[in-house]
């Protein structure tokens, strides 16, 4: 923060990542300050952290935000507009959805056999991964040929599991994407997202989804022909019970919608709807001139320790650079 105390009138705008807790830069930045959020993390807290730390927490994040309800704010969701709105939020609100890659062919074929693949952040109670695997236990009773893989990062699940779990963990990202790419359908059980970006993967695969009716979830598969159920195991084994009982023929080509609407979800797509809110901001800052700027030549970004989200640097102008110094809790990046 001594930085932007010290050369933040260097730069036109401050982008603060909001990941549970900011940076406070509205109350800071010489300059004006951009909010950008994924999901408040709300119930998250009382996942993660049972208790009276959850709570505290839960209540923390809420007075933190505060200091952002009259800034723009940039998001990836209509969901997690919404719950912005909810609390008050008073600043212009622009929603960015991610993007996504599509590769010119998928990974591979089909397996034989019905196969679901749970995609996840392993030691995160919040992505529910015990819920994944109580669904496959009521789902092998009709399906005994079945197999889950549950794919994340960090440390696998300990213990034994259940027959036809198989675990892939810290995998590339062409293992991930075969995984994706053989399985009829993807699980997702988190308490919620700001978008879903396992979902997205998927499609990108040519697999649809099955996911929790929680915030993010239900909007990214409902966007990409996926199906949205009540948040708990019986909902979600029954539901893919009947998808999975339908001609094979039927499920394939629910991925291939999955697919073609992926294809919508392009990354310039982004980056347009971020230009337009950084242009505007840094327009702000000089009330005698109301013309927009022709570019934006710098920007610095305040990225939440708390993130673990992949960065994607903008280009704003293709004849201008974007100078880009993010903030982080591994220090500066230019």
């Amino acid at each position: 923060m001594l930085f932007l105390r010290r050369w933040g009138r260097s730069y036109d705008v401050v982008v603060d990542q909001v990941n549970t807790l900011g940076f406070l830069a509205p109350l800071l930045s010489p300059v004006p300050t951009v909010c950008f959020i994924h999901q408040l993390a709300a119930d998250v807290w009382t996942f993660e952290h049972p208790g009276w730390v959850g709570r505290c927490g839960r209540v923390l994040e809420s007075v933190c935000l505060v200091a952002y309800r009259r800034v723009p704010v940039i998001t990836v969701s209509e969901d997690t507009r919404g719950d912005l709105a909810r609390i008050g939020w008073r600043g212009a609100c622009a929603v960015a959805p991610n993007g996504v890659d599509i590769p010119a062919a998928v990974a591979g074929d089909k397996s034989s056999e019905p196969s679901l693949v749970w995609l996840g952040r392993f030691g995160a109670r919040a992505k529910r991964l015990g819920d994944a695997l109580a669904a496959f236990a009521l789902l092998k009773e009709r399906f005994p040929a079945a197999r889950l893989t549950v794919i994340g990062r960090g440390e696998p699940p300990q213990g034994v599991l259940p027959p036809g779990v198989a675990v892939l963990a810290n995998a590339s990202d062409a293992a991930r994407d075969q995984a994706l790419a053989s399985a009829w359908l993807l699980w997702a059980t988190s308490v919620r997202e700001g978008w879903g970006r396992m979902v997205a993967e998927a499609a990108a695969q040519g697999t649809a989804a099955a996911v929790y009716r929680v915030p993010g979830l239900r909007e990214s598969a409902e966007a990409l022909a996926g199906v949205a159920v009540p948040a708990d195991p019986v909902s979600l084994a029954s539901a893919t019970a009947g998808l999975l009982a339908k001609p094979p023929e039927e499920l394939w080509a629910l991925g291939l919608s999955a697919r073609r609407r992926a294809a919508s979800f392009a990354w310039s797509r982004t980056v347009d709807i971020w230009e337009d809110v950084l242009k505007r901001a840094a327009a702000s800052q000089s009330q005698s001139s109301q013309a927009l700027p022709p570019t934006v030549d710098s920007v610095v970004v305040h990225a939440s320790p708390a993130s673990a989200e992949p960065k994607h640097v903008l280009r704003v102008s293709a004849s201008d650079p974007l100078r880009l110094v993010c903030f982080s809790d591994r220090g500066e990046v230019s």
